[in-house]
């Protein structure tokens, strides 16, 4: 399928991503015949200013090739005649096309095919559309990324296999495309046009082939979904305990794990830990493991909770804190999992390799097939980005067997359009909805759980289960709760309540949302129903239903007046005090009993009263469109999905009166109340929140008491020897004690010889001289450092604002000597800046909050993890202060039961990312003096899985370090 005779694909490098500060540094390009490239155009460019070092970094390109090279008004002349009047071909195209545009001075004539657009197309379900990424998993010739010919020639390869794949296509895909594109300006328009007409000339042609539909706007149908239902698991069955002895056989030297894992390393805290689990599950208790680095502890809780599911016919849940984790148990340890089962005889386990695993998330991770299809027949309604995403989802329905959005990989601000096809159960129509018997992905998920041994869920969807007394997962006795240390702070959170303006307003904007395309949302939709059906029928059904949209458009306009003054109002208050005590910390404000006796409490309570009166008017406009449409016949074709939707944006705005009332009601004495204001480009979102200040005694009731098993397990959960912290904040010490055991087990790694810790002496302890004071004398001691390891490093931070000062002071200095340095939430998030690192040799990642856990890099990429600062909590948030003053009211010193553990926990999991196998040799360096000067200092160090450290004068820092990562020590 030759779209055009000839193609050109192109690619630029640049100084940085702004067309107009930065500068095109070399252009590649290519021209496609008849698929396949025939001609090259390559050329470096001189800029103006010398090119920043992490640029050359990047692409290899040195400032003395390109001192040599002629300047940009020399070259373009050239370019512009091997474009001709072609269409061009780029991965994401709009920057590419921009740069070149702003250095013409005027916008290109030619045809623009972004790639990037058409490969989520082509390929919906790709890890990453990345044309790197795409490159590797096509087969492309090996090609040096960063490099504007070569990525020019990935680009071309890549229209190439991405026209293969269109051309297999159904011509009804084509068809429903352009449906959705005429309804705005499409870069792809063109291309998508040409491919209808060869795809239905094709059918005709051989009108007989497999899979041949006709051309019409279908609804997605896949009957073949869902698979018949198995046996499942079944409850009636007498208990089988689990034989502990034929277990550990398993992880033996010539077992069957031993034989699958090449150059396999026996360890005996695997195999404790799975005999602990093991007697756990058989005798009813609870069990707390902390299981040092390198144990391989998810497989010594998978194989005997496997095991006992399929004896016993039980479900056993596995709930992680991070989607890392989650999608390291579903794509990595599962399948060897499977494969290390396939290997073992059935003789002990009858079924055993027949076992069945769910991946559980939440309702609103699948799409709504009634959503979809009602979406699809209104979508021009919608905003350009949003059809351009419901166009995303055309080929992707035709693949996917789960209509999980994950398979998506999708970002905002295209992530916010998903609302408008998830599922939710405010608007599920259930037995009555025509795709509900076999189509529907939420019931295929909840099929595949039924049936399932082992459920991978997340807490988040755990404590959801919770929330909603077990309305969510089938009824379970065993629970494996993996990366267990954030329970009470996954409790928290997911167990309070939150309410902001944006959310109030993005209600609204699902109703009406006016835009610079035209006003869309249901409301636009409904009433553009309704005036074409009122031509054939004057009933004053109709002339009702029309003036109640018109009022119902006055009300959300109401509404958002009185909320964007009630919100309002907090938020100059809160910025009022923040700037009366110039402070620049996060903007936070507990609100406390004697805030709400004072007079502007009072006023502003009055104003949201006021709120709540006009979104109950709201709702009971909502409410009589509902009787309006349940008068008017369905054959008019606005009926039960129109009721439905409305009844869930009812429901919608009653959950969110009740949630202000309890986040503003401050009464509880054991939650805590406050806002925070978050600022978005200028622009303030207050967000009020109310959480249970103790969560202990919840979990006991939710989480211990109903279950006859829970496992909890984490690389850090004791302080020192002694899991008492623990124990009683996840409410596991308000357990029947004879059911609770505990389980320490060290890390098989040696640290002594692997790991080198190192404090220095001479920086001044950072509370006695604050954070400015601090970060000035800690950067040249931290440039020595990165000096001395080559890069290969992450500095953990305990706040993003001394990071800021730090990258700003530090960047320059290290860059200029080759050491590239990548900022959290400055250079980009954490996924963005681990790729980086990895593919960037002696680069260093400053990193915050997440940075802390969950990084895992192995070899010498990483060589060195610094930390800034002991990893204390803030005591000023709300939440930790609230628990501080309850452990006042218990006559205890809330520094040393509170405070103290969590930071040592903190620092053990900073400390973790250094060594992640036995073949990794770095240094830890500790700047903060507080370490060895405290008398709480020991107990930070007694934590660490090194019994020895150096102390040094930071003047020989540099000597030190370097010596001994040659292993000259």
């Amino acid at each position: 399928m030759n779209y055009r005779p000839v193609l050109v694909a192109f690619d630029l490098e640049t100084t940085g991503l702004s067309p107009y500060q930065d500068e095109i540094i070399e252009i590649g390009a290519v021209k496609i015949e008849d698929g396949k490239i025939t001609q090259e155009f390559q050329t470096l460019i001189r800029p103006s200013r010398p090119i920043p070092p992490q640029i050359s970094q990047l692409t290899g390109i040195t400032q003395d090739q390109l001192d040599d090279a002629p300047p940009l008004r020399e070259v373009l002349p050239g370019f512009l005649d091997f474009l001709d009047n072609y269409p061009l071909i780029a991965h994401q195209a709009v920057f590419d096309q921009g740069f070149l545009e702003a250095n013409l001075g005027y916008p290109l004539s030619n045809e623009v095919l972004d790639t990037l657009e058409l490969a989520r197309l082509a390929f919906p379900r790709a890890i990453n559309h990345r044309l790197a990424t795409l490159a590797r998993e096509l087969g492309f010739p090996q090609l040096e990324t960063h490099r504007a010919l070569d990525d020019a020639r990935a680009a071309a390869h890549l229209f190439i296999a991405i026209d293969q794949k269109l051309k297999d296509w159904e011509p009804e895909q084509a068809y429903r495309i352009n449906q959705i594109a005429a309804s705005f300006n499409w870069s792809l328009a063109g291309y998508f046009r040409f491919l209808e007409n060869y795809l239905t000339r094709n059918a005709l042609l051989n009108p007989n082939r497999a899979g041949y539909t006709p051309l019409a706007p279908m609804p997605f149908t896949r009957d073949d979904i869902i698979s018949s239902p198995g046996e499942g698991t079944k409850k009636d069955v007498d208990r089988r305990p689990l034989d502990i002895e034929y277990l550990e056989s398993l992880l033996g030297p010539d077992g069957p794990v031993g034989r699958y894992f090449r150059n396999y390393e026996y360890r005996t805290q695997q195999l404790i830990m799975l005999s602990r689990v093991a007697v756990a599950f058989n005798r009813d208790h609870h069990l707390a493991v902390e299981a040092g680095t390198g144990t391989g502890k998810s497989l010594a809780y998978l194989l005997p909770a496997l095991f006992f599911a399929i004896l016993n016919r039980e479900k056993v849940v596995v709930s992680t804190h991070t989607i890392t984790l989650q999608e390291q148990l579903w794509f990595k340890d599962i399948p060897k999992l499977r494969d290390i089962i396939s290997t073992i005889s059935e003789e002990y386990t009858p079924g055993l390799h027949n076992f069945k695993v769910a991946l559980v998330k939440g309702r609103s991770n699948y799409l709504c097939l009634r959503k979809w299809h009602n979406l699809e027949q209104t979508s021009d309604y919608y905003t350009p980005e949003e059809s351009k995403f419901f166009i995303r989802l055309i080929p992707w329905l035709r693949e996917t067997t789960t209509g999980d959005r994950s398979e998506l990989n999708l970002h905002r601000p295209v992530a916010d359009a998903w609302s408008l096809v998830a599922a939710e159960s405010e608007s599920c129509l259930g037995a009555a909805c025509p795709w509900n018997k076999e189509q529907c992905f939420v019931m295929r998920a909840r099929r595949e759980c039924e049936e399932a041994h082992l459920l991978v869920v997340n807490h988040s969807l755990l404590l959801a289960d919770f929330k909603t007394e077990n309305q969510i997962l089938p009824e379970y006795n065993r629970l494996i709760i993996d990366e267990a240390h954030h329970l009470e702070e996954s409790a928290t959170r997911h167990l309070g309540i939150e309410v902001s303006l944006q959310e109030l307003l993005k209600l609204g904007q699902g109703l009406y949302r006016p835009s610079r395309y035209g006003p869309t949302g249901f409301a636009v939709s409904l009433k553009n129903r309704w005036n074409r059906l009122r031509r054939q029928n004057d009933s004053i059904e109709w002339l009702s239903g029309e003036r109640k949209l018109e009022d119902l458009l006055s009300d959300l306009e109401a509404v958002k007046e009185r909320a964007e003054t009630f919100f309002g109002i907090i938020t100059d208050f809160v910025r009022r005090r923040f700037e009366e005590e110039d402070n620049n910390i996060r903007q936070t404000l507990r609100f406390r009993l004697e805030l709400s006796q004072t007079t502007w409490w009072k006023s502003w309570i009055e104003v949201r009263n006021n709120l709540i009166f006009q979104i109950s008017t709201l709702i009971d406009r909502l409410r009589a469109l509902e009787g309006i449409i349940e008068s008017i016949e369905i054959d008019t074709g606005i009926g039960i999905n129109e009721k439905k939707d409305l009844q869930a944006i009812r429901q919608l705005y009653l959950r969110f009166i009740e949630n202000l009332k309890l986040a503003t009601g401050i009464e509880d004495e054991n939650w805590v109340y406050w806002t925070e204001i978050e600022e978005w480009d200028g622009n303030y979102n207050p967000i009020l929140k109310a959480a249970p200040i103790q969560v202990a005694e919840l979990l006991n009731q939710y989480l211990f008491v109903p279950r006859k098993t829970v496992i909890l397990t984490s690389a850090t959960l004791a302080i020192g020897n002694s899991f008492n912290h623990f124990e009683e904040r996840v409410g596991l010490s308000l357990a029947e004690p004879e059911r609770v055991e505990m389980l320490q087990l060290d890390s098989p790694f040696d640290y002594e010889q692997q790991a080198l810790l190192v404090i220095p002496q001479d920086l001044p302890n950072p509370v006695e001289v604050g954070d400015e004071k601090y970060t000035e004398a800690m950067v040249p001691v931290l440039a020595e450092i990165l000096e001395a390891t080559e890069g290969r490093a992450i500095v953990l931070f305990t706040s993003h604002q001394m990071l800021r000062k730090t990258y700003a002071q530090i960047r320059e200095p290290l860059e200029r000597k080759g050491i590239p340095v990548l900022g959290h939430n400055i250079d980009g998030g954490q996924s963005r800046l681990v790729d980086n690192f990895r593919l960037t040799p002696r680069s260093v990642i400053f990193g915050a909050s997440t940075f802390w856990e969950g990084v895992d890099i192995q070899g010498d990429e990483l060589s060195c993890i610094v930390i800034v600062k002991l990893p204390f909590l803030p005591p000023g948030m709300p939440v930790v202060e609230a628990r501080l003053e309850a452990e006042k009211r218990r006559k205890r010193n809330g520094f040393y039961h509170y405070t103290l553990p969590e930071a040592i926990l903190r620092l053990r999991q900073g400390f973790g990312r250094l060594i992640r196998s036995s073949s990794d040799r770095g240094v830890v360096v500790i700047l903060d003096r507080r370490i060895i000067d405290k008398p709480y200092g020991v107990q930070f160090l007694r934590s660490l899985p090194l019994k020895t450290h150096m102390r040094a004068n930071s003047l020989v820092l540099k000597e030190k370090i370097a010596k001994w990562l040659t292993r000259d020590v």
